[in-house]
């Protein structure tokens, strides 16, 4: 993976964990590599909702992070990233809907916002279903929009690159007092 994706990757991943870390979630273990991922505990009674905003909080972390280096601005980012991620949204839907649950990386976050969605409206229609997920990807934005909360993503992402892989103990000493505070 050359720097760049390193980088980008580590924003997905860290927003994952700081998204996740507000709504109470705790890590079990977030790594860089071949193929980063984030493992997450969250508490018993966490709601759709909540899941669905730690989902989306990777890509959107992501996108916000090519803001950061001024390959986008706040309007390309959201109609680059809806552009983009609406044929994927409908994609994993059907997937689900179909009874499938492969995946292949670009796939996974999707696959399971589709699957923790329909669990509670299986008919839905699909543009409800997009207007859904719009609505949880705009709130989810706002969040990370907050100045604690893309500070926390920011120190996640430097120890994330320093380190490679953390744990709870580690992601949660890189982020400073006022994300906790501000929860």
């Amino acid at each position: 993976m050359d720097v760049q994706m390193q980088i980008m990757s580590a924003y997905h991943e860290a927003g994952h964990v700081v998204v996740a870390y507000w709504f109470g979630a705790t890590l079990k273990s977030v790594e860089m590599g071949a193929h980063p991922n984030t493992k997450l505990q969250w508490p018993n009674g966490t709601t759709p909702e909540a899941l669905v905003k730690g989902l989306v909080a990777g890509s959107l972390a992501g996108y916000k992070g090519w803001m950061h280096f001024g390959r986008l601005d706040r309007k390309e980012l959201l109609s680059s990233f809806r552009k983009r991620d609406e044929k994927y949204t409908l994609q994993a839907l059907q997937t689900v809907r179909n009874g499938g649950y492969a995946t292949d990386g670009i796939w996974d976050d999707r696959i399971r916002i589709a699957d923790i969605l329909l669990k509670d409206v299986p008919t839905i229609p699909d543009e409800a279903y997009l207007g859904l997920v719009r609505r949880y990807e705009d709130e989810t934005l706002e969040l990370l929009d907050k100045p604690p909360v893309w500070r926390a993503v920011e120190n996640v992402v430097r120890a994330l690159l320093k380190i490679g892989r953390l744990n709870n103990d580690e992601a949660m000493a890189a982020i400073d007092k006022e994300f906790w505070e501000s929860r």
